[in-house]
Formats: C-alpha cells, sequence, structure tokens
C-alpha cells in the first residue's frame, strides 16, 4: 500500500511463504496482489522495477547473499531498497529486557536482529546508490504500541520463549509495556537505528 501511494504504480506485488498473511494482507490492501513465495529463493514469481522490504533478512540467513539474488529479480535499472536494524538504545529497562529476548529469539530461529550491520561493509553485485544508517528516536507510548503485542501473542506461545522467561515476569513485562502505550508518553526514551541501502541493476 505504501509503495502504490508512493509511486501511483498500478501493479504492486507481495511476497510471502504463510497462506495466513496472504490472506490477511489481500484482505487489507485490495489495491495490490499477493502471491506465495519463499523469498529466500529465486527466481521470484515477478520481475520488477522496484523491490522494497524492510525488517525482513533480520529473520534470514546468508543475508548479504540474499539481497544479491534479490538484486538480479529486477529489471534492468530496478531499484532494491532495504532497511534493517542497526542497533537500538534506551534507558528504559523494560524495553531493555524485551529487546534483549527478542534478540535471542530471533537468534534461535536463525536470524539476527541487527541484521543492518551486515549490509554495511558487504559486497554487492550492483550499483550502490545507498548505505547509511540513520537515527530515529521514537515516542515511548508509540515504541509500546509496537512491543505490547508481541508480549500477548508470541511471547505466549514461543517455546524458546517460555523456557527461558517464567510467566510471572513475562505478564509483569507486558503489564508494564501496555501502561506506557496507554499514557501516551510522547518522551522518545528510545531510538532506532536503521540502516537504509538502495541498490541499482546495472
Amino acid at each position: 500500500a505504501m509503495l502504490a501511494e508512493a509511486t501511483g504504480c498500478p501493479n504492486i506485488y507481495g511476497l510471502d511463504s504463510s497462506a495466513r498473511f496472504l490472506k490477511a494482507a489481500a484482505a487489507r490492501f485490495t489495491q495490490c496482489r499477493f502471491l506465495r513465495h519463499d523469498v529466500s529463493r529465486t527466481p521470484f514469481p515477478v520481475r520488477g522495477d522496484l523491490i522494497y522490504t524492510r525488517f525482513l533478512l533480520t529473520h534470514l540467513k546468508n543475508q548479504a547473499a540474499l539481497v544479491n539474488q534479490w538484486a538480479q529479480q529486477l529489471n534492468v535499472d530496478g531499484m532494491l531498497l532495504i532497511e534493517e536494524t542497526d542497533a537500538i538504545d534506551t534507558e528504559i529497562e523494560v524495553f531493555k529486557k524485551y529487546v534483549q529476548v527478542t534478540e535471542g529469539l530471533i537468534a534461535a530461529q536463525g536470524g539476527f536482529l541487527y541484521a543492518g550491520r551486515l549490509l554495511a561493509d558487504a559486497h554487492y553485485d550492483a550499483e550502490v546508490v545507498y548505505n547509511r544508517p540513520v537515527s530515529i528516536p521514537v515516542p515511548n507510548s508509540i515504541c509500546a504500541s509496537w512491543y505490547y503485542p508481541n508480549t500477548v501473542s508470541v511471547w505466549k506461545r514461543d517455546a524458546y520463549i517460555r523456557e527461558r522467561v517464567p510467566e510471572k515476569e513475562r505478564r509483569a513485562i507486558a503489564q508494564e509495556i501496555r501502561e506506557i502505550q496507554e499514557s501516551g508518553d510522547v518522551r522518545n526514551g528510545i531510538t532506532w537505528t536503521l540502516r537504509r541501502l538502495v541498490l541499482r541493476r546495472v
């Protein structure tokens, strides 16, 4: 939807390997088309002039190699836009704990929370148009609104978390984050540093 609005392109495709996620996306973004495909495998079912991913490489392996494979799925002069996390800095203890648990969970699944760091000095088989980190201060209540849903969904069912974080502690973390969300606290107590990478296929 964001790409459709930003580019005005009538042909926007989304790829995902989850039938459940695809169904939800299709119901919400009716102007786009969604195809079932594992993005760690190429070729893609469609080629394009623009590919955009955000917080995806975090959950995958062989990140730099995948980026080069994705670039080859573009038409000539097409652009690949990637945003991934370089760092998350905060002095708020409950946010620190949430990030720590999340980092461990992603690592246990074979990914790396700070995938942006891996992109800084990687070799690319495409023209590097832009490759820089940008720091984004986030209001506490907004960040809490991102974190809270996971504490009452993923954290409840995932074996990694249930084995390492006692139920009482999970509930306490969820409650504290919810309170921050509901407080409307606009102070910027957490800063996300995102790596923004733009490649052009030549």
